[in-house]
């Protein structure tokens, strides 16, 4: 296959992305252990990485009510887009004075570049101690729960993925 040099190095680029992307192959599955294909596997069954979501939005929950605790109040952050303006950009093109003549002249236009910035406000709102420490038990005691589930349900992935053949294990990626 002959290519002219930029479309060569352009479809080397777009082989290389491609492999780098991770499209993962039977062939690649042969050449993994059990665990990697059981790692592989289960880390993207739905179930699972639910589970794995719900777990950190409940360790957020109780980091977020630490702080507070420990500082005394709460920070109410409210944000909104704000359109700002940038530098003025001048940008010239030469033009045939009149149509058909060989005359030119310079025709310049200034614009200013819009964009949005993020502008935030923070608010200190108090709290009831004792109702955030209710709420961390509570929590800690969801995400206990939780954990168990989690271990539950990957044991049961795992194991069920490390018993199959790399071709069946393809079939459950």
């Amino acid at each position: 296959m002959f290519l002219k040099p930029k479309l060569r190095s352009l479809f080397a680029l777009i082989v290389l992305i491609a492999g780098l992307i991770g499209c993962t192959t039977v062939q690649d599955f042969r050449k993994m252990t059990p665990d990697e294909r059981a790692n592989l596997v289960c880390n993207k069954k739905s179930h699972i990485t639910r589970l794995a979501s719900q777990k950190e939005s409940l360790q957020a929950s109780i980091q977020s009510a630490r702080e507070a605790l420990s500082r005394g109040y709460r920070i109410h952050k409210q944000c909104k887009q704000v359109k700002t303006y940038g530098n003025t950009v001048t940008t010239c093109t030469e033009k045939e004075t009149f149509p058909g003549s060989s005359q030119r002249s310079m025709v310049c236009t200034e614009s200013r570049p819009e964009s949005f910035v993020e502008e935030c406000n923070e608010t200190p709102v108090s709290i009831n101690p004792d109702n955030e420490r209710l709420n961390i038990q509570g929590w800690l005691l969801d995400l206990e729960e939780l954990q168990e589930r989690f271990a539950r349900e990957w044991d049961e992935c795992d194991q069920y993925i490390r018993s199959l053949s790399p071709d069946d294990a393809y079939k459950h990626y």
